[in-house]
């Protein structure tokens, strides 16, 4: 009976190991799928993650001209221009989608701030790195429209960890609800308390590049039906991270068997 047990948990802690396996080799092997967290809200510079190593990050918007630093991080400016469905800065596209008859065209705003809290109570460099945004719309009508962010760059088989912000402190600029697809998908408020000096939220998700390349969309919560919402983005982050090897996963639970495995023999020779 005992031999037939521990046999069974070998077994198991196997399949657990070629689980893993399979699993890393399945996602360099097709598109990957950004895994993402729950939505944060904006509280301080310590919000911008620090960890692993700097790929790019870009702050949108119209006449930006300089670099924004938060929490040692650097954001440079990506200027869009109004009303162009597609704009390119290095290794990152920005792609707005509509659908017949109306084509997808973005807006870019900046100086976007106020004096109240909480929004005053951030560091200068966060004030600004959220001050100004682009948002994604339906031409001639209020609907928003899909907007794809296209990050270039990439090594296969590298995981990767991104980061980005929606936050409109002003309701005059009508903040909105923005979906980010992915496994799962999350929701971000541009403006959690819809009042001036209001703080919008932030997600981070993580992926194995597939490829060269990897697309991030984003949809208005309510596309297609009134009152209408935009995806809107801020800033974005990408940074490399370190993930265990699948040869190391499956050494570790070897050891973990083989030791089960040793205390057995020992026990049944006593």
């Amino acid at each position: 009976m005992k031999l037939t047990r521990m046999r069974s948990r070998l077994v198991a802690l196997g399949a657990v190991a070629l689980s893993i396996l399979a699993t890393r080799l399945g996602t360099t092997a097709s598109a990957a799928t950004v895994v993402w967290g729950s939505a944060q809200n904006i509280s301080g510079d310590s919000d911008v993650i620090t960890s692993g190593s700097l790929v790019y990050g870009y702050q949108f918007g119209t006449g930006l001209t300089g670099t924004t630093t938060v929490n040692g991080v650097q954001f440079q400016p990506f200027n869009v221009s109004n009303g162009v469905s597609t704009a390119t800065l290095g290794s990152v596209t920005l792609t707005s989608t509509g659908s017949n008859p109306y084509p997808g065209v973005m807006y870019s705003a900046s100086g976007i701030t106020s004096g109240s809290a909480p929004y005053a109570t951030l560091s200068g460099d966060y004030q600004s790195l959220l001050s100004s945004k682009v948002t994604s719309y339906l031409e001639d009508t209020n609907g928003g429209a899909r907007l794809d962010i296209q990050l270039g760059g990439l090594t296969a088989g590298t995981s990767y960890l991104v980061q980005w912000w929606s936050s409109v402190t002003d309701i005059l600029y009508e903040p909105s609800q923005t979906v980010v697809l992915g496994s799962p998908n999350a929701t971000l408020d541009a403006n959690t308390t819809n009042t001036t000096g209001g703080l919008g939220q932030y997600a981070t998700g993580t992926f194995t590049a597939a490829g060269a390349s990897q697309t991030i969309t984003l949809l208005g919560v309510t596309m297609n039906a009134p009152p209408y919402d935009a995806p809107t983005i801020n800033a974005l982050q990408l940074r490399t991270v370190a993930v265990p090897e699948p040869s190391t996963c499956i050494m570790a639970l070897a050891g973990i068997a083989c030791g089960g495995f040793s205390m057995w023999r020992r026990r049944n020779r006593a």
